[in-house]
């Protein structure tokens, strides 16, 4: 039995669909999330349940508005592009049609797994959302798995996430934990820059789709930075004298949180 993250993504009024949370993260990987995007709005005006379509003019005008495009010929455009990857196809009568989640998967070779539901009324409106929302999803999915890799390991813990708590030696550096992040870590798990990976989370942030938890250890009453800097080399590109506190203190990895409500389904 397979578990498939379902994430319900509100399209139009009363108009949902499942999106499985390794199929988000694989989207960014690949950088096909503006296609990705025109999927949805696809499936959110065609027929027969989101899969058979003509292109007409109420069904362009339509995908206008739902994807907020000026130009009359960018859907015409933007449907040839699925037609060349697969996304769109064509049934022996020549109708077209837009292919399911699960092609996408088996297109992309990726599992179904992760756990999480998720309602995003405005996920289409622009390039920046999606990205967003996408990045959330696959965030908390990453989240979710360090989480049960760690209780796999360690009996002790329980999937409350409770008991872990992230901990800093000066000498010994950070200790695992599920939910902190860097952006560098992000970075190479999705194969972009760390400046693209910096403009989702902030976009994910900003969104209230991604909470975080900014922290820090600090050198109680010491405000020689150098001298810090000095005994501790490896944390010297993150140590700083913060003036809300009045001493140096070592930026530690923020702990991130998905905002996303996540429900499992069978597959």
């Amino acid at each position: 039995m397979a578990i498939a993250a379902s994430i319900y993504f509100c399209i139009m009024k009363n108009r949902y669909l499942n999106i499985n949370a390794a199929l988000a993260g694989e989207v960014l990987r690949r950088g096909v999330a503006d296609e990705f995007r025109t999927l949805l709005a696809l499936k959110g005006v065609a027929k027969g349940g989101g899969a058979y379509f003509e292109v007409t003019p109420k069904l362009l005008n339509k995908l206008r508005g739902l994807c907020g495009w000026r130009c009359q010929r960018t859907p015409k455009r933007k449907i040839r592009k699925l037609l060349q990857m697969g996304w769109v196809g064509r049934d022996s009568s020549g109708t077209l049609y837009v292919r399911s989640f699960s092609y996408l998967l088996n297109q992309f070779d990726v599992r179904s797994s992760a756990v999480h539901k998720l309602s995003v009324p405005w996920i289409c409106e622009s390039k920046q959302k999606v990205k967003a929302a996408l990045f959330s999803i696959a965030t908390g999915k990453i989240i979710a798995n360090r989480q049960y890799a760690l209780v796999r390991k360690n009996s002790a813990h329980t999937s409350t996430g409770t008991c872990w708590k992230a901990s800093f030696d000066p000498a010994a550096g950070e200790t695992f934990s599920p939910d902190a992040l860097s952006v560098s870590f992000l970075a190479k798990r999705f194969e972009v820059s760390k400046a693209t990976v910096h403009r989702w989370k902030h976009r994910a942030i900003d969104e209230g789709l991604i909470e975080r938890e900014k922290r820090r250890f600090e050198f109680s009453g010491v405000t020689d930075v150098k001298a810090i800097r000095s005994a501790f080399p490896e944390h010297s590109h993150r140590t700083y004298l913060f003036f809300d506190s009045g001493s140096v203190a070592v930026q530690l990895t923020d702990k991130l949180s998905s905002t996303l409500q996540y429900k499992s389904r069978q597959q």
